[in-house]
């Protein structure tokens, strides 16, 4: 089985109740490894892959719970 993970990734402190995140799932803990087929080193990497995006794309997050990988798909919002 492929490795799915990729990079480190980064841990959520929280979510936003009606962020994208929440809406696909994602909750305080998560790991993020991979957000739409690359690899999430660090927040500075996630970050610019959003800004890559615009409102109303939809992609694939990789993300570890509780050591398990699990994979959600995000509809992004508008960002304020």
């Amino acid at each position: 089985m492929a490795d799915l993970r990729g990079g480190d990734g980064i841990r959520l402190s929280d979510v936003l109740p009606d962020g994208a995140g929440s809406r696909a799932g994602l909750t305080a803990g998560d790991v993020i490894v991979r957000f739409a087929g690359r690899s999430v080193e660090d927040f500075e990497t996630l970050r610019r892959l959003i800004d890559e995006r615009r409102a109303g794309d939809r992609v694939e997050i990789v993300y570890l719970r509780l050591g398990e990988d699990r994979t959600a798909l995000a509809t992004l919002g508008a960002r304020p």
